[in-house]
């Protein structure tokens, strides 16, 4: 399981994350010298996680309505 760990204006975001990321695809910026920008790619794109990190409140993802896409603009990997 793969940890993260932010210093954020209101605090520290630390902990395992929910599940494994890509690593080699995740990215990380800073913006305006005070902005933290994290692009986390998920190893399975399918599934929704209950929270990011370990210790968040958790989502009820049967209540979560994904968005509409159009077969088109979903990739191959996914359609």
């Amino acid at each position: 399981m793969y940890c993260i760990c932010i210093n954020l204006p209101s605090g520290i975001l630390q902990g395992k994350l929910y599940q494994p990321i890509k690593l080699d695809d995740s990215i990380w910026s800073v913006e305006d010298q005070k902005c933290n920008s994290v692009l986390l790619f998920k190893q399975d794109k399918m599934q929704w996680w209950k929270y990011l990190v370990k210790g968040n409140p958790e989502v009820d993802t049967q209540k979560v309505e994904p968005e509409r896409n159009k077969l088109s603009d979903l990739d191959g990997e996914i359609r």
